[in-house]
């Protein structure tokens, strides 16, 4: 591989993962259209032992985080499924990818529904899972939608500039206890697992991620993918 090669291919795989930044999700729309157990989001939540507060207008966004990527913060991390409402459940499962390889191969999954648990070996998951990661990674949603082959459904990013649909699938939140106090370095995951954010109810898939932590400024790490794109293209004009 030649140098110019070597650097459009740096360029590529920093400045892609951060072609687009999550925005808040409205509120409202986490109230909506509720399926399966016939529950939104913040019932879900209630209903699994916490206080975390969705909000209720786009002036008020709760306990809802801006997030695309994440890291690890006090030692390993644990996702444990709080709640799936949805007729693609027992396909569902959710795993990370890295900054530098954002593609389908890179997806390390971690927990899934009752169809992957009731499989063996390497495509065997649990409804909950310890692990580590080294650096910033974003996390997929394997949604289930074709349930003939689930190994083949559409996938779902954090960044919404991954998906299809360039829509945003996942909502976060910082995670309060019961008696409404903030966990450090905890979230709540809600997942929409519909193309063009479906019935945007966001209450299709939610998780627990202890010991993960959402990355504060995702605005300076696409400055990092913009600068590279910039110089792969000085690189390319002065060849």
């Amino acid at each position: 591989m030649t140098f110019k090669t070597r650097t459009w291919v740096l360029a590529l795989s920093l400045a892609i993962p951060f072609a687009a930044h999550a925005a808040y999700i409205d509120p409202a729309l986490l109230h909506t259209s509720p399926d399966g157990a016939n529950k939104n989001v913040q019932q879900q939540i209630y209903d699994a032992g916490y206080t975390s507060n969705v909000g209720t207008s786009t002036s008020d966004y709760g306990d809802q985080v801006d997030a695309d990527w994440f890291q690890q913060c006090c030692g390993p991390m644990t996702w444990s499924i709080l709640f799936q409402a949805a007729d693609y459940a027992p396909y569902h499962r959710v795993g990370y990818f890295t900054v530098s390889n954002p593609t389908t191969s890179d997806i390390t999954w971690v927990i899934g529904g009752s169809y992957w648990s009731g499989l063996t070996g390497s495509n065997y998951l649990a409804s909950s899972n310890t692990f580590s990661v080294n650096g910033l990674f974003g996390i997929a949603l394997g949604s289930g939608d074709n349930k003939n082959n689930p190994f083949a459904s559409t996938i779902y990013y954090s960044v919404p500039g991954l998906n299809a649909d360039g829509k945003d699938h996942f909502a976060t939140f910082n995670t309060r206890d019961g008696n409404g106090n903030l966990i450090g370095c905890d979230l709540i995951g809600a997942w929409e697992d519909l193309p063009n954010l479906g019935d945007m109810d966001y209450n299709d898939f939610g998780f627990r991620m202890q010991n993960t932590e959402a990355v504060p400024e995702p605005a300076s790490l696409a400055a990092l993918g913009l600068g590279a794109l910039g110089l792969w293209r000085r690189k390319r004009k002065s060849a």
